[in-house]
């Protein structure tokens, strides 16, 4: 708790202390007895050094006056690892390398992964390179994950392979997933990242990727948003012949919208995959342009078609807005399928043409029709 406050207090005169007590590195006695007299030689150098923080003692608290190495008793990894994490809210340059010490050497993963959180705040040139080395080799899941963690906070070019070396090989899934969260601020990342996404869906141990790791990726990717990335995930579209993966390239590019994926995303409203066309049919809306409306009409009538693809394609024409659609919709409104009138009666109230108001009103004071029907037709 003592400890805590001084975080919250952010005074840099309890730093010299804080950096000693992370520096005792052992929770086992016979270790930090061996590391303290390594480190001090003699019990008159050890306390010299902590004469030198001028502590006011109390008689609750007094100071020890060790006789013998065996009387010391290690600091528990606990206070230690609050220790990083306030220094890592104190911040300044004198705490980076007591800071990566800690990360390399202390023997508990819970001070190595509270180090690795503070050297995330401090950030710096030194502090991204001892993080990128415990994101590579350190053995514990956790402080690996913090690392990656950390290095989102960083951000740059220096992080980038690193991170996506991880995202490729690292067994422990919370550290993959916490690459692909911090790749998501990267731009450049983004080849990498559809190479991730090519993976597909499934185990990691067979070659695969999981679910929550891939939807990071493809959040990441939505987030870029760029030509750039939408020139990968096309690239990788074309020799995608995975059902999954295909519909999750299909996604990013009708997310993001951009002119140059238009067409291919044409294409893919004839592919076999259910899945695949009913996301290209919903997204060709979103790219605002005049010549996807007529392909979006044929899939409409097409009454071969399932028909939640063609509710879909409706969904997109309704955004279109283009008068060439009303009469198709108007003829949509008798279909035989509630959901293909419902998604008509919203699309004809997108395109607020008056041809329209005579058939909506039928729908409206039709009690057979489903009460989500006629409440999207008064609208």
């Amino acid at each position: 708790n003592a400890v805590k406050v001084l975080g919250r207090i952010k005074a840099p005169e309890t730093t010299p202390v804080l950096v000693w007590i992370l520096s005792t590195q052992f929770d086992e006695i016979s270790d930090f007895q061996r590391h303290m007299k390594r480190e001090y030689k003699t019990l008159d150098a050890l306390r010299a050094q902590v004469e030198s923080f001028q502590i006011e003692w109390t008689v609750d608290y007094p100071r020890a006056n060790y006789r013998t190495w065996g009387e010391l008793k290690p600091i528990p990894s606990l206070v230690r690892s609050e220790v990083a994490h306030t220094l890592g809210i104190i911040k300044g340059d004198t705490v980076v390398e007591p800071l990566a010490r800690a990360l390399e050497d202390d023997g508990r993963a819970t001070v190595r992964q509270s180090a690795a959180w503070a050297l995330g705040e401090v950030k710096g040139d030194a502090a991204t390179t001892v993080l990128i080395t415990a994101l590579k080799k350190d053995k514990q899941g956790v402080v690996r994950q913090e690392a990656a963690i950390a290095l989102g906070k960083i951000k740059g070019q220096s992080v980038i392979d690193p991170l996506l070396d991880v995202l490729r090989s690292d067994k422990y899934e919370t550290t993959r997933f916490q690459a692909a969260v911090a790749l998501r601020e990267i731009q450049a990342s983004d080849k990498g990242l559809v190479d991730i996404l090519k993976k597909g869906l499934g185990s990691f141990d067979d070659g695969y990727e999981v679910l929550s790791v891939q939807n990071e990726v493809i959040g990441a990717l939505i987030k870029d948003g760029n030509d750039a990335t939408a020139g990968f995930v096309l690239d990788a579209l074309k020799s995608a012949d995975d059902e999954w993966t295909r519909w999750a390239f299909v996604h990013i590019l009708g997310a993001t919208a951009k002119k140059l994926a238009a067409d291919a995303m044409l294409e893919e409203l004839k592919h076999p995959s259910y899945v695949v066309r009913k996301r290209a049919a919903n997204s060709l809306g979103g790219f605002k342009e005049r010549r996807l409306v007529e392909p979006l009409i044929a899939v409409l009538e097409n009454t071969d078609e399932m028909k939640s693809i063609r509710a879909s394609a409706i969904v997109s024409l309704g955004a279109l807005k283009d008068e060439r659609a009303t009469a198709p919709l108007l003829t949509a409104l008798s279909d035989e399928n509630a959901e293909i009138r419902l998604q008509a009666a919203a699309a004809l109230g997108a395109l607020k043409d008056s041809k329209a108001v005579a058939k909506l009103s039928e729908i409206v004071e039709n009690p057979l029709e489903p009460d989500n029907v006629r409440a999207v037709a008064v609208a």
